[in-house]
């Protein structure tokens, strides 16, 4: 997977799983609703910060007993009291912080502007994506079973930019990608940062999505028992193709028309 901010992997999980004889229900369910987001600890979170750039950023946090509050970064004045159980990160917006469970973002005034609060709250390149929990229930009655998925709100100070719900599996703006992937069950979206969908496809055993690698769509075709990797771009032209028989696959870039990088092995086509 490609590296994210506080190298968090967000998958989910089915949280419960009732055994019926020798069969479980998690035997009767598509694997697509399977993927979890096991790393997603709200425990593990709290006791997490980012690392912020000193010349970006307005405001700097300071601890007075147990609580965080913010400096003028230039007078060296207390700007905001310490109220603040943790803060998660400062960027030159301002701060992430949180006063319980969920995080919200302030300006150096103490201002919410954010509009709400998230689960879970970060920057992806120069935009912002709040997290949310949610749960439903799939299989009533005494063997109920609860799957777990997120909604992601995309927004700049003032303005969602797009949301994306139902999310079982997930790869953000990192790096210098201007296109990210949501998985839905078994359907993708791609989606460019002002929330332009570009496209939209269902899981294929003979061509599965690989992941976007420098703005590149990737998938591996399988056509008798031969495995190729394409690339396409936003526009769904097709920029590269190669054959490789290797299955185990997880980012594949290509470096220039003839050399690729496939989970750091470098290979010649």
């Amino acid at each position: 997977m490609k590296k994210t901010l506080f190298n968090l992997t967000l998958v989910f999980c089915l949280s419960t799983f009732v055994t019926k004889g020798q069969q479980t229900l998690r035997d009767t369910i598509p694997p697509f609703y399977l993927h979890n987001f096991s790393n997603f600890n709200s425990d593990d979170i709290k006791r997490e910060h980012i690392p912020f750039d000193f010349m970006k950023v307005k405001m700097i946090p300071f601890r007075d007993g147990d609580s965080f509050g913010f400096l003028d970064k230039k007078k060296g004045q207390i700007i905001i009291k310490p109220i603040y159980k943790q803060v998660l990160a400062v960027y030159s917006e301002g701060a992430v912080v949180s006063n319980g469970d969920d995080y919200f973002l302030i300006n150096e005034n103490g201002k919410n502007i954010s509009g709400r609060s998230y689960a879970k709250l970060y920057k992806e390149n120069d935009i912002f994506v709040g997290i949310d929990l949610k749960t439903y229930i799939t299989h009533t009655g005494k063997n109920g079973l609860s799957d777990n998925f997120a909604e992601f709100t995309y927004f700049k100070p003032g303005k969602i930019l797009f949301k994306e719900t139902n999310v079982h599996d997930y790869i953000g703006f990192n790096d210098n990608d201007t296109l990210a992937w949501f998985r839905s069950g078994t359907r993708y979206t791609i989606r460019g940062k002002s929330g332009k969908i570009w496209k939209q496809f269902y899981y294929n055993d003979n061509k599965k999505f690989v992941g976007i690698f420098n703005n590149l769509m990737v998938f591996a075709e399988v056509k008798d028992d031969k495995q190729t990797f394409v690339g396409y771009n936003a526009f769904g032209k097709l920029v590269f193709r190669f054959h490789d028989d290797n299955t185990e696959y997880e980012e594949v870039y290509m470096l220039n028309k003839n050399l690729f990088a496939r989970k750091g092995v470098l290979r010649e086509f």
